[in-house]
């Protein structure tokens, strides 16, 4: 299993292959000893499968720790992949190792899922000219053909698999000497080659249509593909003559077998495994108005709790009009209304939301501006309170020269009772 590998990859996949109790305990104990050996041969225990490598690796002492080593691989293995990365962009790199420098980075970027930096590397590699690559030494063509299809298999861990898949086969019309790079595995291995071409069967399989599948294996363009990816092709022979029971059994056997044994795959497989199935029960539901379940799980070879259950999901997330009453699903007739009325009322309840928070809004401005006129109202009139006072001292009379109209303050300022013009008793 770990044949072939080294640096952070050798650790994260003896660690999936231990926390996933695969193989017997031999192999495990076997595994862990000898991540447990390159760690301590790299000088980095500072990992965090640490504690669980030394357990399963049952060694009585631990070997000698070396002093140093190299400190991105020490970085990379700790999780510390920032702090990685900046080492290999600010390290002193001549420009014959540029590619394979490159290489390194796409490597940590994938393991740290820093998809956003990985578009950018996508983007220099694929600015690079033709010619220009063909003028690169042979390590360095080879390591910027690595890096192309490490941004292929990145669309695969995010689980955009068409991207993966129509990437990929752009890459090998415009270069088809790519399959230089899937000929043979390198020394150093990072990811290999058949997990890889399984990248690019799932994706391929989710990606194209159904009824598209025939037309894809007639590409004249991809005729030299076959050889390297059979397995691409016999599911596609097994789906165009509509085998769908022994397409599962390869889809839920081996090619299972290899998604779970694989740190690279098992990432995105649980949600492919589902799509695929997806796409087979739709398949059944657009030919057919009535499809027992008992049915599907029979001529499919799949559990029927697990149909069942898929099927539910399936017609509630793509809203199709079909419903499962016992074992039946059977289209269901609704009046081309029944969803806009249903969208009605969801609008109709946002809209009172919204307007009933912005009511609140008002009210509270209403009262913050009442709050306002009475504070600058009082203060006003304390003033003019004032100056009226001296000019009835001065003149012994009042005069509104200001206003029109008088107002409640002022009726209740200047009474009847005390304006020096009337007098009282007459």
């Amino acid at each position: 299993m770990l044949e072939g590998l080294e640096g952070a990859i050798l650790v994260e996949k003896a660690n999936h292959l231990i926390s996933r109790g695969l193989g017997e305990k031999e192999d495990r104990k076997r595994w862990a000893r000898e991540a447990v050996t390159y760690i301590c041969n790299v000088g980095c225990t500072n990992t965090p499968y640490w504690d669980k490598l030394l357990t399963a690796s049952e060694l009585e002492c631990v070997p000698e720790i070396s002093t140093c080593k190299s400190l991105v691989m020490q970085k990379t293995i700790a999780h510390d992949y920032v702090d990685a990365i900046a080492l290999l962009e600010n390290s002193d790199v001549a420009s014959a190792n540029h590619c394979r420098n490159l290489e390194r980075i796409t490597q940590v970027l994938l393991l740290s899922h820093n998809f956003k930096e990985l578009e950018e590397i996508e983007y220099q590699t694929a600015s690079i000219d033709p010619s220009r690559q063909e003028s690169l030494e042979q390590d360095e063509a080879e390591a910027l053909s690595r890096v192309k299809l490490l941004n292929c298999a990145s669309y695969y861990l995010r689980g955009k698999y068409f991207d993966c898949s129509s990437n990929f086969f752009k890459l090998l019309t415009n270069e088809p000497s790519i399959l230089n790079s899937l000929a043979h595995e390198t020394s150093r291995k990072f990811l290999t080659n058949s997990e890889f071409l399984m990248m690019i069967v799932i994706s391929t399989l989710l990606a194209v249509p159904l009824d598209n599948y025939e037309d894809f294996v007639s590409v004249k363009e991809l005729v030299p593909f076959q050889s390297f990816c059979p397995t691409l092709y016999i599911c596609l022979d097994l789906l165009i003559n509509t085998s769908f029971r022994k397409f599962f059994q390869q889809w839920h056997g081996d090619i299972n077998k290899k998604c779970i044994e694989s740190f690279f795959l098992i990432q995105s497989w649980e949600n492919a495994q589902s799509m695929m199935r997806d796409k087979i029960y739709f398949f059944y539901l657009r030919i057919s108005y009535k499809v027992e379940v008992s049915y599907l799980s029979r001529i499919l070879g799949i559990e029927e709790p697990l149909v069942r259950d898929e099927i539910e999901n399936f017609i509630k997330s793509a809203h199709l009009n079909f419903q499962i009453q016992g074992d039946l699903v059977s289209y269901k007739h609704t009046h081309y209304l029944e969803n806009v009325a249903g969208q009605l009322q969801v609008n109709e309840r946002l809209i009172s939301k919204r307007l009933e928070v912005q009511s609140s809004r008002n009210k509270n401005l209403r009262d913050v501006l009442q709050n306002m006129i009475i504070s600058n109202d009082i203060g006003g009139r304390v003033k003019n309170e004032d100056v009226a006072g001296n000019n009835l001292r001065n003149s012994g009379q009042i005069r509104y020269e200001d206003s029109d109209n008088m107002e409640v303050d002022e009726i209740n300022d200047v009474s009847d009772v005390d304006s020096p013009s009337i007098e009282i008793g007459n």
